[in-house]
């Protein structure tokens, strides 16, 4: 799984922890602003973005309604993290904050084609037109996101011990986190890590909450642990192993 993203091999999900009622629990989901501060200071981190599924979407083309059950909510720095292919358009599409990048299978259920490129259409009861930026092929089957339609994030917040304290807080102004490394993980670049997270939550405050940041591999995320908040598909290596000693004794 998600072996086709260009050089895969150095894209990760960061991952968190934090304490709740003395346990500590572990997710598959970040502070929102986490992604811009690992950016903005270690210099190894080229490129990330943030990923979120919106919830009870329509897209809303005149007065007929089409539901669309996997919109996601992107950066526009999305192409330059995950590999799509484009049919209409190129990686600069989310770039404007009313553009909408639909699906091969979406562009013909809207348009009845994927010659869209600048037709628009409403969100929900928004009265914003979003206007169609690109047309990509259907997710990849051995992919873990699943989509139909991907708009820009909008969402501002500050990366401070609120976000971490308080579990709603932290759970509600989250996102999934993916970052595109120039080499591998070291020793070194985590102690980078910390060094970025000190000056927005004091070490000690991170302490008592348990907080910490791990970096998982793209490759791993599919058939990896369980998390708490993980929005995409999930395998069972149980089921992979069980399968392989069947097929062997076959």
């Amino acid at each position: 799984f998600d072996t086709f993203h260009a050089d895969y091999q150095n894209i990760y999900r960061v991952n968190s922890q934090r304490k709740e009622n003395g346990a500590i629990e572990k997710y598959a989901i970040t502070p929102y602003a986490l992604g811009p501060v690992l950016q903005q200071h270690i210099p190894e981190v080229t490129s990330m973005v943030r990923i979120r599924y919106a919830n009870h979407i329509y897209l809303r083309l005149d007065k007929e309604l089409i539901n669309c059950e996997n919109l996601l909510e992107a950066d526009s720095s999305l192409f330059n993290v995950l590999t799509f292919r484009f049919i209409k358009g190129d990686r600069t599409a989310l770039q404007h904050p009313n553009s909408i990048v639909l699906t091969r299978t979406m562009a013909n259920k809207l348009f009845g084609t994927t010659d869209v490129l600048q037709r628009t259409l409403n969100i929900n009861n928004d009265p914003n037109l979003y206007q169609v930026t690109a047309v990509i092929e259907d997710t990849e089957p051995n992919s873990q996101l699943f989509l139909q339609a991907v708009m820009p994030i909008r969402d501002q917040h500050e990366f401070s011990s609120i976000s971490i304290e308080d579990p709603v807080v932290f759970v509600d102004n989250a996102a999934t986190l993916f970052v595109r490394l120039s080499k591998p993980i070291t020793p070194d670049f985590m102690e980078k890590v910390e060094a970025a997270l000190n000056p927005y939550i004091k070490k000690s405050d991170r302490m008592e909450h348990g907080f910490e940041v791990s970096f998982q591999p793209i490759a791993d995320v599919y058939l990896g642990p369980a998390y708490r908040n993980d929005y995409f598909k999930k395998g069972s290596p149980i089921y992979v192993y069980a399968f392989s000693v069947l097929g062997f004794l076959l």
